[in-house]
C-alpha cells in the first residue's frame, strides 16, 4: 500500500494482492513505526451504504462492501469520497482509494533509472 497525504487529500494505492484481500473481507493496512508508537492506516469493508473514516491514533477507512463486488477484475480504478475535517467541520478531506497495478504493456520494460541530485 502506498499513501500520499496533502493538505486536503489522502490518496491510497493498493497492490493487486491487497485489492484481492480487501475484496475477500480482510482488513488491509500500512503501519509506520514512529517512536514511541506506530501510525496505522487501515481500509476495511462495511455493510453501511456510505463510506466513513475515523482517526484515533491512526486512520481507519471503511468502504461500502458493495463497492468491492467485482472490483479486482473491473476497469474501475478506484473510489473517492469526502469526509469532514476535524479542526473545521466546514473543511472537507478527499479520500481516494485506487488500484496500483502495473501496466501490462510495460512488463518487459526495465525500470527507469533513479536520479539523485
Amino acid at each position: 500500500m502506498k499513501v500520499r497525504l496533502s493538505e486536503n487529500m489522502i490518496r491510497i494505492r493498493m497492490t493487486r494482492d491487497e485489492v484481492h484481500a480487501l475484496c475477500a473481507g480482510e482488513s488491509v493496512f500500512l503501519s509506520l513505526p514512529v517512536a514511541p508508537m506506530s501510525m496505522t492506516i487501515s481500509i476495511v469493508l462495511t455493510e453501511d451504504a456510505a463510506p466513513s473514516a475515523e482517526a484515533r491514533g491512526g486512520l481507519r477507512i471503511a468502504m461500502p462492501a458493495v463497492w468491492a463486488v467485482g472490483w479486482p477484475t473491473s476497469d474501475t480504478v478506484g473510489f473517492d469520497f469526502d469526509i469532514l475535517g476535524l479542526e473545521m467541520p466546514s473543511n472537507q478531506i478527499r479520500i481516494v482509494v485506487e488500484k496500483d497495478f502495473p501496466c501490462s504493456h510495460d512488463d518487459n520494460k526495465p525500470p527507469a533509472p533513479i536520479r539523485v541530485s
